[in-house]
């Protein structure tokens, strides 16, 4: 790689990060709302803030733990730092791209791990089976809020019935191992029947993953002085799992705060303090994943050569915040 190239990606990544300095040092600049936000982030005891960050990672670790044991079920051995490394790098393109554009990444990225022929469906069904142990999580999250009378119940009720259909079609389906690739894809989720064992250890990831966001959650709740901070934390991770499910802008911003100011205002929390803790979530969770991304890009990179395609990761990432940055701008001057 040329050293001019090396220099712009520098100045791009330079750019962005005096844009991040400039919203921490100033966030009024954001305009009143987002500084209130901040301030209040800011404000809040450091102590439960640094323990929701861990509980936060802890999610991220059994989410990696899910990808291992999905594809332990398919008789492959996923390494913990391999798998790291590449889901780090999808979770940054799904904070900056919408549509969850960033599990593709991961899909192509985790090929690159599996053995035999047609890794790229293997990868797809591994997936396949942590997406559906997840949605099996998300049915148990949604239907023990709904216990509280706070919630409705229906959600959780089609999801689950969604993820019993394909998992049924998966195991007893003939039509889709007509074709030698698909089968690679309903392998994952197949293996999840024929081994109550290893569906049920995967699952458990998925809920490990649940709770440990649960216990992060409590512990923001806690740090901003909120009341019944484990119903609270109970609440925003149903909102922000049911909205999650179609999440149409990057990192599913809007879509998430919208759900978590119409989930806590059954309990009577007001919409500032409903957005506070949307955001402080959110910026967390974004920190845990630029972390695991970091990781996987130094991972990835080693010994000394630069992939081409980890350069258009990193300008696109640098891009993402530079435009984020003149949003900003034109919403504070508008």
């Amino acid at each position: 790689m040329r050293i001019g190239q090396q220099t712009s990606k520098f100045l791009a990544a330079a750019v962005a990060i005096a844009g991040v300095v400039l919203v921490v040092s100033r966030p009024d600049f954001l305009g009143d709302q987002a500084g209130r936000t901040v301030n209040a982030f800011r404000s809040a005891n450091p102590l439960w803030i640094a323990a929701a960050f861990v509980a936060f990672a802890l999610g991220y670790v059994s989410y990696v733990g899910s990808w291992r044991a999905s594809a332990a079920g398919m008789g492959m051995k996923l390494g913990f730092r391999p798998t790291l490394a590449r889901l780090g790098i999808g979770s940054v393109v799904n904070t900056f791209a919408p549509a969850r554009a960033g599990d593709a990444v991961k899909i192509a990225l985790m090929s690159e791990t599996m053995s035999g022929p047609d890794k790229l469906w293997t990868a797809g069904g591994v997936y396949a089976a942590v997406a559906a142990s997840r949605a099996a999580a998300v049915t148990v999250l949604t239907l023990v809020a709904s216990s509280t009378g706070l919630l409705p119940a229906w959600p959780g009720m089609v999801i689950g019935a969604a993820v019993v259909s394909v998992a049924a079609a998966a195991r007893f389906s003939t039509r889709a191992r007509r074709f030698k690739r698909a089968v690679h894809l309903v392998e994952g989720i197949a293996a999840l029947t024929q081994s109550p064992r290893r569906g049920a250890v995967l699952i458990g990831w998925a809920l490990a993953t649940t709770g440990a966001r649960i216990l992060a959650v409590a512990g923001l709740a806690s740090a901003f002085g909120l009341p019944r901070p484990f119903l609270v934390a109970l609440l925003v991770v149903t909102a922000l799992d049911l909205s999650g499910a179609l999440p149409l802008t990057p990192g599913n911003v809007g879509v998430a705060s919208g759900a978590v100011m119409v989930a806590l205002g059954t309990v009577g929390i007001s919409v500032a303090a409903s957005l506070t803790i949307s955001v402080a979530v959110q910026a967390l969770e974004t920190l845990v994943s630029l972390s695991a991304g970091a990781f996987g890009t130094v991972y990835l990179a080693r010994p000394v050569t630069i992939r081409p395609w980890l350069i258009r990761a990193g300008s696109l990432t640098a891009a993402g915040s530079a435009a984020a940055l003149v949003g900003a701008v034109v919403m504070r001057f508008a």
